[in-house]
């Protein structure tokens, strides 16, 4: 006499057909975010600098356009993998990670200036640098990227260089506009706490 197999076996499944049948419902329609920060990225700082004065310059934009251009960020997919949907940003992505690594800055205890150019600097060592990506999408999982090439400069010489990558993925279920600000949100504070440590050291000379 055969045994029937236990009803839970059944349950990883069921619940993988029903998050796949919410996302793939949930395909179609234009996804326009506002890309923010967490927070602990505040644009001022919140107690005396520890550091002195550093300028961050007007970064360049150096993404790959399959991954992301202009207000692009990414693509939402189907089931089958076709895109459906485009995840627009309502700010400039690439003004959003200038942003984000002044206030990485600033979390690290440095007055900090924004300025277009070089020349604006006035003595101050300079933070400038390419934006190379800041997109994400959604098939099965949602993920948000940020990354950037930053370079170090003082009196017209350089003297560091840093990549700065964050990157963060969820489980994707209604994969909506808030859902998907959320994640960016996070991708931009796991960029933030991985390039403001590095590039405070590269700024005072710390080992």
């Amino acid at each position: 006499m055969s045994r029937k197999p236990p009803l839970r076996s059944g349950v990883p499944a069921l619940a993988l057909l029903m998050a796949a049948t919410v996302v793939s419902g949930c395909a179609f329609g234009s996804r326009h975010i506002n890309l923010t920060y967490a927070p602990s990225l505040s644009p001022t700082p919140t107690r005396p600098a520890t550091y002195g004065r550093v300028a961050v310059a007007r970064f360049d934009d150096a993404r790959n356009p399959r991954q992301g251009t202009g207000s692009l960020l990414g693509k939402v997919r189907n089931g089958y993998g076709m895109p459906t949907a485009s995840v627009l940003a309502n700010q400039d992505p690439v003004l959003w990670v200038n942003e984000g690594v002044a206030r990485a800055l600033v979390a690290q205890g440095f007055t900090v200036e924004r300025v277009n150019s070089a020349q604006e600097a006035a003595g101050a060592p300079i933070v400038s640098g390419h934006v190379t990506r800041a997109s994400g999408g959604m098939y099965l999982s949602m993920d948000a990227n940020v990354s950037a090439d930053l370079a170090v400069q003082h009196d017209g010489r350089q003297f560091g260089s840093l990549a700065c990558n964050g990157r963060v993925t969820k489980v994707a279920w209604t994969a909506s506009s808030e859902e998907y600000r959320t994640l960016f949100e996070a991708a931009m504070t796991d960029f933030a706490n991985q390039c403001g440590p590095p590039l405070a050291r590269l700024l005072t000379g710390t080992p």
